[in-house]
């Protein structure tokens, strides 16, 4: 499932992909993914369950802390790969 935020097209956004650890369920999975999105730079999250991985798009770049101080105590957040940039245009 992709919760998705309203989305600027006029700017560059960053996808990083992170390992979250904790989540044992669905309900799991949409309590992070609804933390997230409360952040105003995070556009869209898209989790994947059985890896523990999560896709996320940002406007501008979020630090650690702040990620990690929007999940609850439950989950800890790590970031997997390096960012990947991206132009968007409007269609």
């Amino acid at each position: 499932m992709r919760l998705t935020n309203s989305l600027n097209f006029n700017h560059y956004i960053m996808i990083d992909t992170y390992t979250i650890s904790g989540m044992t369920c669905s309900g799991c999975k949409k309590s992070v993914e609804e933390a997230l999105l409360k952040l105003e730079a995070i556009d869209a999250v898209n989790i994947n369950l059985e890896t523990a991985e999560a896709k996320i798009t940002m406007n501008k770049k979020v630090e650690m802390a702040i990620l990690q101080d929007a999940l609850s105590g439950s989950y800890t957040i790590s970031k997997k790969e390096k960012s990947h940039i991206f132009k968007r245009f409007k269609i």
